[in-house]
């Protein structure tokens, strides 16, 4: 991503130069001619040194032009590297949270999901109906028919937890990802890696849900069937996952 970026700014630097030149040559032309149509000699001696300063002022405005243009500072750069650290750090930890998630059969306590988030209990009326929404599933009917209130809520918290997380990741990626963008801190290279790593995110909450819903639907019917999420689209939940690391 360096290399390009140093590459980028030497391409602009030089197109800059070169019309830089041109126009030089151009004024430099233009004086000539001018001189040439002057009776008197005085103006001969004088066009060097203008034409020295004007070189002078092309070479630093060519720098400044050259600054301008490269908008990825060494600064900026390092920002990105850490940013993109960053994300990667909480995926691993949304990996953990997951197989905790699986280890704890919290992943079917939830059974309503919302792009932006499900409302969070905060009374015990609130409880009771999120419970009462529980028991309407394959989970409860079949497997945990005499689970408590209190225990619903262990299980509930470890999903709430899970998914809350992976929204985290989301606005971590998405909000300074466009902040970078539209600072012009990315190259080609890292705007096609941005839209792909974004892309992979959103299909990753969409693969997270499609999931759940496989547990809960009612296609449990046979005496040793357990209410479980489908194992091909556990395997392609972790495997998105798994790409974006």
């Amino acid at each position: 991503m360096l290399s390009v970026a140093r590459q980028s700014t030497k391409i602009l630097g030089r197109a800059n130069l070169t019309g830089s030149c041109y126009v030089r040559r151009t004024f430099i032309a233009s004086l000539t001619r001018k001189a040439s149509r002057t009776n008197g000699l005085s103006i001969f001696p004088r066009i060097p040194v203008q034409a020295g300063r004007f070189q002078s002022l092309l070479r630093q405005t060519g720098t400044i032009a050259l600054n301008y243009a490269s908008k990825a500072t060494p600064n900026s750069k390092k920002i990105v590297g850490t940013w993109m650290l960053t994300c990667s750090g909480m995926v691993f930890i949304a990996v953990a949270l997951g197989g905790i998630t699986r280890l704890t059969e919290s992943g079917l306590s939830m059974v309503t999901w919302k792009l932006l988030g499900e409302r969070m209990p905060l009374t015990e009326h609130d409880w009771i109906e999120e419970f009462e929404k529980y028991k309407e599933f394959p989970e409860f009917k079949i497997t945990n028919k005499n689970i408590t209130l209190e225990e619903f809520k262990r299980i509930w918290w470890m999903e709430y937890l899970h998914r809350t997380w992976g929204r985290l990741i989301g606005a971590a990626f998405i909000i300074p990802a466009t902040f970078f963008w539209t600072k012009g801190w990315f190259d080609k290279k890292t705007k096609l890696r941005v839209t792909a790593l974004g892309t992979l995110i959103g299909m990753q909450g969409l693969m997270g849900w499609y999931m759940v819903k496989s547990g809960l639907e009612d296609r449990f019917n046979g005496p040793s069937d357990v209410p479980r999420v489908s194992q091909y689209r556990l395997a392609s939940h972790l495997g998105v996952c798994e790409n974006f690391e």
